[in-house]
């Protein structure tokens, strides 16, 4: 048996949780990389001029290389190794924890996405009151938090028609 989080639509702040990092920020590093490559590049340049053109363009090949090798050891060896234990980590945490703090973590990643949508530049697309189901192989579908498009105490009626029962 595995635990997994599946994130749907907006995942920013479902992969800094699952894999410790965000996407944004890891692309940005490697593009850090790059530029830095490009500095050094710019740096030999200064002292290649004095160079043959053909040792200068060997250089150049070497430089593009070792370019290269840094970004797929970055990209391919270093992100997937250390997203892939954060991730095993949390996947083992989850695990063990009961159904109603499986709901209440599955809340509060969705909050933490709104409040990062509405104190940053970028459209405001999550907020408001937000529904919680669980499903489970012996409960099946049951609500843990949900809204209602009314007020529940201004309504008693509803209920008493609906359930035979006064709301409370």
């Amino acid at each position: 048996m595995i635990g997994e989080i599946l994130p749907f639509a907006q995942r920013e702040m479902v992969d800094r949780f699952l894999y410790g990092i965000d996407p944004g920020y890891e692309a940005g590093i490697e593009h850090f990389l790059k530029l830095q490559t490009e500095i050094i590049r710019e740096g030999i340049a200064e002292s290649r001029s004095s160079m043959p053109q053909e040792a200068a363009r060997i250089l150049d090949d070497i430089i593009d290389a070792a370019n290269a090798v840094a970004l797929t050891g970055w990209r391919e060896r270093m992100m997937p190794v250390v997203k892939a234990q954060f991730m095993r980590e949390v996947q083992d945490m989850i695990l063990l924890m009961p159904k109603q703090e499986l709901a209440t973590l599955a809340e509060e990643l969705v909050n933490l996405t709104s409040v990062k949508r509405k104190f940053s530049s970028g459209i405001e697309s999550v907020g408001g009151p937000i529904d919680v189901a669980l499903i489970s192989r012996n409960d099946g579908f049951v609500w843990v938090h949900r809204k209602h498009y009314f007020d529940p105490g201004l309504n008693p009626r509803y209920f008493h028609r609906k359930f035979g029962a006064w709301y409370a």
